[in-house]
């Protein structure tokens, strides 16, 4: 399916096929974002945003992103008389930084978790659910694509694992289906987006939508930069785990480090469901959106970074050029439950140890998963952060997330 005119897996998104010319042209996007710099309405954000996923990043308009790079300009200056809202600011970069721009402004990790605060739960099911409602509406146009209806399964079993992957969200009520295929399966599939969705604050909705600028033209292209949105909010939600089960065994109490720690394991071992999702990518395809993503690699995730080094201290990174400065005060997990076993009977830390032994497994186990994908959808191509790619997933897959609370494994 290379024709352009296709949507779904494999071809074009929706939003590129139907636009509106002055939306591929950008004419509508400038005339009003220079009348919002005249002082004439509000600011434009669905005229840049349909441009910017009708034709992706790399494609903008040079004149809007010159504009939109001049507006951030004078938002941010002493000047500034528009009091603009913080995710206008936060949120613009994003529009211009394709020569200059990393994992987080591709993804608009910083809008995301700025938005949601305290409910990013409420976020990770809104991202679900607006993947979901997007690949149902792709096969209403392609009925008869098998990897369309795979991915739109895939898309519709990750909401139905939402109580694992976000238990501090609104439950998603779910009914039984009308059926497998066809129109009653779209039907049903758009359904249930909508009730997610209508359960989610709208701030968390127009933030969704403000974070996805694609830099291509491709269908796969808004799946994959959803599912890593959503990885990051979960990573960020382990991390608080983390920080909560460490404190917990500084001040001795065993009972709700082992429950903190065993909610992290759980959102990771529910991770299954979400790298079913990525592994619909096509091969070609992604081919294509790596070629326009060069630089902005995963490794400079800080969510992730910061699960690693919560748990830890780690050995000096081969990469660590790349990767995002953190400052993580205070000991880590592992070292709060070393300092506990000094003072706490070890009948208490028994549950503790137990969960952190399961957490490591599915820390292991996903990045396990994440390699195996790699090398199928992009083999050994060295990585975008300048990585081995898979060879270097592969590397990392047996490093305990708590190495000293780990029993070597004999060869």
């Amino acid at each position: 399916m290379n024709d352009v005119t296709k949507i779904g897996v494999g071809g074009s998104r929706a939003s590129v096929v139907n636009a509106a010319h002055q939306d591929v042209s950008g004419e509508r996007a400038l005339r009003n974002l220079n009348r919002w710099r005249e002082g004439h309405g509000a600011f434009p954000y669905d005229a840049v945003i349909s441009h910017y996923q009708a034709v992706g990043r790399t494609q903008a308009d040079c004149r809007l992103v010159a504009a939109l790079r001049d507006a951030h300009a004078w938002l941010s200056g002493p000047a500034d008389p528009s009091d603009a809202p913080w995710w206008l600011t936060t949120w613009l970069p994003s529009t211009f930084d394709q020569d200059d721009g990393d994992y987080n402004s591709y993804l608009g990790t910083e809008l995301l978790e700025g938005v949601a605060g305290a409910r990013i739960d409420t976020l990770i099911i809104t991202l679900i659910a607006e993947l979901l409602a997007t690949e149902a509406a792709a096969l209403s146009h392609v009925p008869d694509h098998r990897a369309q209806h795979g991915r739109t399964q895939a898309c519709l079993h990750a909401l139905t694992r939402s109580a694992r992957l976000a238990p501090d969200a609104p439950e998603v009520t779910q009914r039984k289906p009308g059926g497998a295929n066809g129109a009653d399966f779209v039907t049903y599939c758009r359904e249930q987006a909508g009730r997610a969705l209508a359960a989610v604050p709208s701030a968390h909705l127009r933030a969704a939508n403000l974070a996805m600028l694609p830099t291509t033209r491709l269908h796969d292209e808004h799946m994959f930069i959803r599912s890593i949105q959503i990885f990051e909010m979960l990573y960020r939600q382990v991390v608080g785990h983390l920080t909560r089960a460490t404190r917990a065994l500084e001040l001795d109490d065993a009972e709700l480090a082992k429950s903190e720690i065993a909610e992290a394991a759980d959102r990771l071992e529910s991770t299954a469901a979400l790298y079913r999702v990525v592994t619909t990518m096509p091969k070609k395809t992604f081919a294509v959106i790596r070629e326009y993503t060069s630089g902005r690699s995963a490794i400079q995730s800080k969510a992730y970074r910061e699960v690693e080094l919560r748990s830890a201290t780690r050995l000096p990174h081969p990469h660590a050029d790349k990767l995002p400065a953190l400052d993580i005060p205070g000991p880590t997990l592992q070292d709060a439950f070393i300092a506990a076993a000094d003072r706490v009977p070890s009948e208490r830390l028994t549950d503790v140890a137990a969960q952190l032994a399961r957490m490591d497994g599915a820390w292991r186990g996903m990045k396990r998963t994440h390699w195996g994908i790699t090398l199928k959808i992009i083999g050994v191509t060295p990585g975008t952060g300048g990585t081995a790619g898979a060879d270097y997933l592969k590397t990392t897959v047996d490093t305990p997330l708590f190495p000293a609370l780990t029993t070597p494994t004999r060869g």
